[in-house]
């Protein structure tokens, strides 16, 4: 008769106990490092295709939003009798709120360097 072993297990499994036990530290060991590597790695993976997405998509709404306005202004009673009049409107409008929004921020960014 065998030898009993810690666990009640008989000596001529020892083999199956070194088996276990060298599984579950391989198993440790991967969870600690492999594991979180493959998180990383997807986290950056998807990151960057929802930023690529969503750069493509804006340029789109932008896209989109430029024609909505040129056909809308284009239609206005004071603009329709001078063609090409809409264009330039909607640029206009559109460099002006940009120079504000640039002058805002470059005050702002003035405001915090010089302490």
């Amino acid at each position: 008769m065998a030898q009993p072993l810690r666990g009640g297990q008989a000596a001529h499994d020892w083999a199956a106990l070194a088996t276990d036990r060298i599984v579950g530290t391989i198993d440790s060991v991967r969870e600690k490092t492999t594991d979180k590597v493959q998180l990383a790695a997807r986290a950056l993976v998807y990151g960057v295709v929802a930023a690529v997405l969503g750069l493509a998509a804006l340029v789109l709404a932008v896209t989109l939003a430029f024609r909505l306005a040129y056909v809308y202004v284009g239609n206005a009673p004071w603009i329709r009798s001078r063609p090409g009049r809409s264009v330039w409107l909607i640029d206009l409008v559109v460099g002006v709120f940009l120079c504000l929004a640039g002058l805002a921020l470059q005050r702002k960014g003035r405001r915090t360097s010089s302490r």
